[in-house]
């Protein structure tokens, strides 16, 4: 049976003359002893001759990525003893020798989920001694890519908060080929692997739509942007694995794109109000239904449908059930308020999380693209229940 560090070590042995298999197992053992959880001071790592057995190597491969470890200062070759692991002093090294200096950059600095999620970069900004830095840009193409490309001579890393738009992969790729650390904040970037910090977006979607399946057993819009960002496609992903799961397939009539595009909500003063509202409109007039159960992409969007059941008089929590994302402040503060998907612990922990990662990419604890997702959880309110389910349950 390979021991727990043996598993963790997977050898690309077609490729070992592009990668040699020392630099493998060396890069590999590597991140295990930087890690955050897997190594001490003073733990020992497998002997040579174990470890070449378990992982089918000659006993040459592990001792030549032994060898280099030790270089590094990572752990230290006792004679007739395994590489005893130094992991403190090489860390408390790197800190002293590093000046770490990070740039947010926004795309999507009108609204309160850029607030929250900035806020939770400076205050791990504070906490670690970090220079920081706050470059909003809109919906501006050239001023994005400007930002990202050319930071400034001490910028050693990057949260980015980007829209999905022609250049903007590239320009990523041109700031990670200068050695900047980047760490994409709530999205992913098509054709780029980079890290990212996001909410479970799809978990987000599953729950909230299988809860109105649950509730009236009856299909459930998805209202709300489809194509991009990142975050949208893992809405309608999570929409329709929950569909699926209730024998529902044909789709296509039941997602309604609201029609706007993230570079207008940008810009938009009322966040997509007006449009929202004008879309849910045609919704209710195209779909003649005595009941109608929505998941909207977000709060905001959730708001259209409830002007629009105003205008169309249709009550909220009778005649249409609705759950957003987000669990904006104003979503308990509707005269019916609305159930939403709320980001755990809080947007704040977003940016926080997003700084953390990459405050590890810049120390070195991290050397490969990861994409951490943060938990989530259905706060159900009266929009998704009706009145009369929240005083048989308050009773």
């Amino acid at each position: 049976m390979p021991s727990d560090l043996a598993k963790t070590i997977n050898l690309d042995k077609d490729g070992g003359k592009a990668v040699p298999l020392y630099e493998q197992i060396r890069h590999q053992l590597r991140d295990s002893i930087l890690s955050q959880d897997r190594f001490h001071d003073g733990d020992q790592l497998p002997s040579i001759s174990l470890l070449a057995r378990e992982l089918g190597v000659n006993y040459r491969t592990i001792k030549a990525a032994y060898n280099l470890l030790a270089k590094e200062g990572l752990v230290t070759i006792e004679p007739n003893k395994a590489a005893i692991v130094r992991r403190k002093d090489v860390l408390a090294a790197w800190k002293a020798s590093q000046k770490l200096s990070v740039s947010f950059v926004s795309c999507r600095h009108g609204d309160g989920y850029f607030v929250a999620a900035s806020e939770g970069v400076r205050k791990f900004a504070q906490d670690h001694d970090i220079e920081y830095s706050m470059v909003e840009v809109g919906s501006n193409p050239d001023r994005f890519i400007e930002a990202v490309t050319n930071p400034g001579p001490d910028r050693n890393g990057m949260l980015i908060l980007p829209l999905e738009r022609p250049g903007y992969a590239a320009a990523v790729r041109q700031a990670l080929e200068k050695d900047i650390k980047v760490v994409l904040i709530d999205r992913t970037l098509p054709g780029i692997d980079v890290s990212s910090v996001e909410s479970d977006h799809f978990t987000g979607a599953y729950l909230a739509t299988n809860h109105l399946l649950k509730e009236h057993g009856c299909p459930v819009y998805y209202f709300g942007l489809t194509g991009k960002p990142s975050s949208c496609r893992e809405w309608v992903h999570g929409w329709s694995q929950a569909m699926y799961g209730y024998n529902y397939c044909d789709l296509d009539s039941y997602c309604i794109d609201i029609g706007i595009s993230e570079e207008e909500l940008t810009e938009a003063t009322d966040n997509g109000l007006a449009n929202d509202t004008q879309i849910a409109v045609k919704l209710f007039n195209t779909h003649k239904q005595k009941k109608y159960c929505i998941y909207a992409g977000n709060d905001f969007a959730a708001r259209g449908i409830y002007a629009a059941a105003d205008i169309l008089g249709l009550k909220i929590g009778q005649d249409v059930f609705v759950v957003g994302y987000n669990d904006m402040p104003f979503a308990s503060r509707f005269d019916v308020p609305l159930s939403s998907i709320a980001q755990l612990p809080s947007v704040e922990a977003v940016g926080y999380e997003a700084a953390k990662l990459l405050y590890e990419h810049m120390l070195g604890l991290v050397q490969r693209p990861v994409r951490r997702l943060l938990p989530v959880e259905l706060k159900v309110r009266q929009s998704s229940i009706g009145i009369t389910s929240v005083q048989n349950l308050q009773d």
